[in-house]
C-alpha cells in the first residue's frame, strides 16, 4: 500500500513589485491630504489667531515627510526611489500652484507671462519688457511657451505653469542623476536630489514662471553631462553638453555665469581636453552674448553683488550697519530658530565630510569640484548681513545647493544615515531655508496690503484693467505705478511704460508742474496718453517701500499730498476720465501737455 503526502498548502507571498507599489500609493495619498491642508492654511489667513503657520507646516511634513525617507531608505530599488523624487517635487510645487492657480503672482511671473503672451502674438523676439527690461535679451523660456500655446490652444498661463512644473521635475531628476553618478550609489542620488528641493527658492521662487526655473534644468544636466565627460564619456558627449550650455545661456544670465564657475571648478579638478573643450565653448558664448546681445546684463547685476560685498566689508569694518534678520517678520518663533539650525545643520554635514575625505585628499576629478561648488554656499552666508548682499545670496543657492547635495549624498554612500536623524534634519531645513527665503506676504494669502506685489490685487484693479482695455486706443500708453501697472500689462494686456531717467513721470506724483519739457516731449514721442492714480499713495507708503522700480531715484517718507492728485482737474490739457474710491484715471492731451512745459 503506497502513500501519498499531502500537497503542502500554498502560503501568499507578498511580491516586492507590489509592496513597493504600495509604498508609492501611501505617498501619494499623504502628499495629496498634505495640500488640502495647505489649501486650509491659506483659508486660515483670513481669520484670527495666526494658525495658518501651523497648519501650512503639518501638511508640507504630511506631503514631503512619507516620499523623502521612503526615497533614501535602504534595499529600495532605482525605480522606486526616482518615483519618490518626483512625487516629492511634485508636492513641493503644490504651494505655490495652490496659492494663485488661476493668475500670475510675483513680479516677475507678469514680465515672463506678459513676454510669451507678446511673443505668441507677434513672432517678435526681443521685444521690450517693461517690468523686467533685462529679459528680452533670455527668450528661451517664453519661445518654448508660446509655441506650447499654439501647439496646445490652452490659455497661455496653463501652458506657463505646465511648463516649470515639467521644469521643475526634471531638475530633481537631474539632481538624483548627478548625485548618483559622483558616488556610484542610487540611494546617495536619492538622498541628493531631496537635499537639493530644500533649497530657499525651491519650494516658491523656483515654482514661479520665470527664467531661472527653465535654466536650472539646463544647469543640472550639463553639470551632469561635464561628471560623465570626466569619467570617460569622451568627446561624443561633448556636443550634447554644448548645447545644453548654449541653451542655457539664452535662457537666463546669473544661471549661466554659475555653470561657467562649475566648470572651471571641474576643470581644475579634473583636467580634461574635452572639458577644457566644452568649458571653452560655453564661456566664449557667454561672453558673445553679454557683449553682443545684452551688454546691459552685468549693469543688472552688479549692484547686488558689488554693493553687497562693499556693505558687507563696511560692516565688518565698523561693526555696525548691518540688516536685522526677520525685522519687522511676523513669522513664529520655530521658523526663525529652524533657519538659523539649518545653516548650522548643513555645515555639520560638511565638517563630516571633510573629515571622512581627510579634507578632500579622498575626493578626486569631478566630484571634488562639486564638494567645492558646494563649499561656495556655506562663504555666502555672510552676504545676508548686507541689505544688496542677502538677495545675491539667496539667488546663488539655487545653483550652490546641488553642491551641498554632493555632500550629503556622500553621508548615505557611506550608509551612516539613520533615518530618523535624516527626517529630521528634513524637517529643519525645509522650513528654516523657506522661512528664510521668503516672508509672509510672499508665501500666504491675506487681505488687500498696498505696495506689496502679491497682495495688491482686488476686484477693482482687474475691472480697472478692463475698463481701460476697452478704452485705450492701439498704440496709446499708459503711465502708472508699478503694482496697478502688474494688472493693467497681463489682465488688460495694455502697454505700460517704465519710470526711467529718460522717462521720469514719477516728476506726475511728486513735483510741481508744470512738467519738466524732457518728460514732455518723451511722453508725446512715446504716446503715453493716460495716467493712473491710486489713492491709496496718499493715504499710506507702499510695504515694498517702492512706488515705480528698485531702482528709482527719490525717496519718500510720508505718504503724497491728496493735492498732488486732485490737481489735475484744473490743467488745461488733462481730463479726469475715471474718478473711483481707489483709482484715478487722467486722459493727457499731449501737444497741449507740451506747450505747457515750455
Amino acid at each position: 500500500m503506497t502513500t501519498t503526502a499531502a500537497a503542502p498548502t500554498p502560503v501568499a507571498v507578498a511580491s516586492p513589485a507590489r509592496d513597493q507599489l504600495r509604498w508609492i500609493a501611501v505617498s501619494a495619498l499623504a502628499g495629496m491630504t498634505g495640500l488640502v491642508l495647505v489649501w486650509w492654511s491659506y483659508r486660515l489667513t483670513f481669520a484670527p489667531g495666526g494658525h495658518h503657520y501651523t497648519v501650512f507646516w503639518i501638511g508640507c511634513l504630511v506631503a514631503g515627510l512619507p516620499p523623502a525617507v521612503r526615497a533614501v531608505a535602504g534595499a529600495v530599488p532605482a525605480w522606486e526611489r526616482l518615483t519618490q523624487v518626483v512625487l516629492l517635487s511634485v508636492f513641493l510645487m503644490g504651494p505655490k500652484l495652490l496659492r494663485t492657480p488661476d493668475r500670475p503672482l510675483y513680479h516677475d511671473e507678469y514680465a515672463h507671462i506678459v513676454q510669451a503672451e507678446h511673443l505668441r502674438a507677434t513672432g517678435h523676439l526681443f521685444a521690450d519688457n517693461w517690468l523686467v527690461p533685462v529679459i528680452k535679451s533670455y527668450p528661451s523660456l517664453h519661445t518654448v511657451t508660446a509655441y506650447l500655446i499654439d501647439l496646445s490652444g490652452l490659455p497661455g498661463w496653463r501652458v506657463g505653469q505646465a511648463v516649470i512644473l515639467l521644469a521643475h521635475v526634471l531638475a530633481a531628476v537631474g539632481a538624483y542623476a548627478l548625485v548618483a553618478e559622483l558616488w556610484h550609489s542610487e540611494r546617495a542620488g536619492a538622498a541628493g536630489a531631496v537635499t537639493y528641493m530644500l533649497n530657499a527658492g525651491y519650494m516658491y521662487f523656483d515654482s514661479q514662471f520665470s527664467y531661472e526655473g527653465l535654466a536650472l534644468v539646463f544647469f543640472v544636466w550639463t553639470g551632469y553631462l561635464a561628471v560623465r565627460i570626466s569619467r570617460g564619456g569622451g568627446w561624443r558627449t561633448v556636443p550634447l553638453a554644448i548645447l545644453l550650455g548654449a541653451a542655457l545661456v539664452t535662457t537666463h544670465h546669473l544661471t549661466a555665469i554659475a555653470l561657467v564657475v562649475l566648470l572651471l571648478l571641474l576643470c581644475a579638478s579634473a583636467r580634461l581636453k574635452p572639458l577644457f573643450l566644452l568649458t571653452g565653448a560655453i564661456t566664449c558664448f557667454l561672453a558673445f552674448w553679454l557683449l553682443a546681445v545684452s551688454p546691459y546684463t552685468l549693469q543688472y547685476l552688479s549692484p547686488y553683488l558689488g554693493t553687497g560685498l562693499s556693505q558687507l566689508a563696511g560692516i565688518v569694518s565698523s561693526g555696525s550697519g548691518g540688516r536685522q534678520l526677520y525685522a519687522a517678520s511676523t513669522t513664529p518663533f520655530y521658523e526663525r530658530a529652524a533657519a538659523f539650525l539649518a545653516i548650522a545643520v548643513l555645515a555639520a554635514v560638511a565638517i563630516v565630510h571633510l573629515v571622512r575625505s581627510r579634507f578632500l585628499r579622498a575626493d578626486a576629478g569631478a566630484r571634488l569640484g562639486w564638494v567645492l561648488y558646494g563649499g561656495l554656499y556655506f562663504l555666502s552666508i555672510p552676504l545676508i548681513l548686507s541689505p544688496m548682499g542677502a538677495e545675491a545670496a539667496r539667488r546663488t543657492w539655487a545653483f550652490t545647493f546641488f553642491g551641498v547635495a554632493v555632500l550629503v549624498g556622500g553621508l548615505f554612500h557611506a550608509g551612516r544615515v539613520r533615518l530618523v536623524a535624516a527626517a529630521l534634519g528634513f524637517v529643519v531645513v525645509l522650513v528654516g531655508n523657506v522661512s528664510a527665503g521668503q516672508n509672509e506676504y510672499y508665501r500666504f494669502p491675506g487681505p488687500i496690503v498696498f505696495g506689496t506685489d502679491t497682495r495688491d490685487v482686488s476686484a477693482e484693479t482687474l475691472e480697472l484693467a478692463r475698463w481701460l482695455r476697452a478704452g485705450v486706443a492701439p498704440g496709446e500708453r499708459i503711465a502708472t505705478d508699478r503694482f496697478n501697472g502688474l494688472q493693467l500689462s497681463w489682465s488688460g494686456g495694455l502697454d505700460v511704460v517704465r519710470a526711467t531717467g529718460d522717462l521720469p513721470y514719477w516728476e506726475l506724483y511728486l513735483e510741481d508742474l508744470p512738467p519738466s519739457v524732457r518728460l514732455a516731449d518723451e511722453m508725446r514721442r512715446r504716446d503715453v496718453a493716460y495716467l493712473v492714480l491710486d489713492e491709496r499713495m496718499t493715504r499710506s507708503l507702499p510695504v515694498l517701500g517702492i512706488y515705480f522700480q528698485p531702482d528709482e531715484a527719490f525717496t519718500v517718507h510720508e505718504p503724497l499730498d491728496p493735492g498732488r492728485f486732485d490737481r489735475y482737474f484744473d490743467q488745461p490739457w488733462a481730463s479726469v476720465v475715471l474718478d473711483s474710491t481707489t483709482v484715478r484715471v487722467v486722459r493727457i492731451d499731449l501737444d497741449l501737455f507740451a506747450r505747457s512745459a515750455r
